[in-house]
């Protein structure tokens, strides 16, 4: 269910965009990640050089390597927003494979597999797709690097 920068056609499509990939971006750059969310802030009609600014800046953040340390603060984000839905076991066990995987004792498809898990306990359909783009699509770049 991957979104390609390049298929995005309008203001309010380039907002789904980053709604859905901002944890995926936080992931090599959270400066970067908040400057784009600030151009689209100061939208001022000109979809065209919005556009071009926020392609140009997602170029440049994944040319960056990814953190771990940015991955784990992301993952307990996450975990924020949907901890309300889930049980306290539910909580428990995302929390000790959060810090599984801040500590190098397991990788990463354990915790994105956990929170696919728990997607029908889940009600907010944004919550959600947060999930589904930083768990099933993070490995990918959501834009051609040419």
């Amino acid at each position: 269910m991957m979104i390609k920068i390049e298929s995005v056609k309008s203001i309010n499509e380039l907002i789904y965009f980053h709604s859905n990939y901002k944890f995926v971006i936080r992931v090599f750059s959270i400066d970067i990640s908040r400057e784009l969310g600030r151009i689209l802030a100061n939208y001022n009609n000109n979809f065209l050089e919005v556009y071009e600014n926020y392609k140009t800046l997602l170029k440049k953040v994944f040319k960056l390597n990814p953190s771990h340390s940015k991955k784990v603060d992301v993952y307990f984000h996450i975990y924020g927003l949907i901890k309300h839905f889930l049980n306290e076991n539910q909580r428990k066990n995302l929390l000790n494979l959060i810090e599984g995987f801040r500590n190098f004792k397991i990788d990463d498809r354990a915790i994105n597999n956990k929170f696919i898990e728990y997607l029908p306990y889940i009600s907010d359909e944004y919550k959600r797709q947060i999930i589904l783009s930083f768990c099933i699509d993070e490995g990918q770049k959501p834009l051609n690097l040419q």
